[in-house]
């Protein structure tokens, strides 16, 4: 099994005592719906989405567990 790898894929920056909420709608338009469907239907144990907080920033993180999964994330959204 491969250590886990991060991809940053949405960030932003709310009051430390608001709750986590995650603005979905923004981050379909940033990231696109199809890019987090595709991570959501994958097995949790090759990958799912994570958020980072550090004070009041936080990080949507796709968080890879198997290199296959990663691979084909790499080509089917590569930038």
């Amino acid at each position: 099994m491969m250590k886990s790898n991060r991809l940053e894929l949405y960030h932003w920056h709310t009051r430390i005592d608001a709750p986590i909420e995650v603005d979905w709608p923004n981050v379909h338009k940033t990231v696109g719906v199809d890019l987090i469907s595709w991570i959501n239907k994958q097995p949790k144990e090759k990958c799912q989405l994570v958020v980072d907080k550090l004070n009041d920033d936080f990080k949507l993180i796709a968080e890879f567990y198997d290199q296959q999964t990663l691979l084909a994330y790499h080509l089917m959204w590569a930038k």
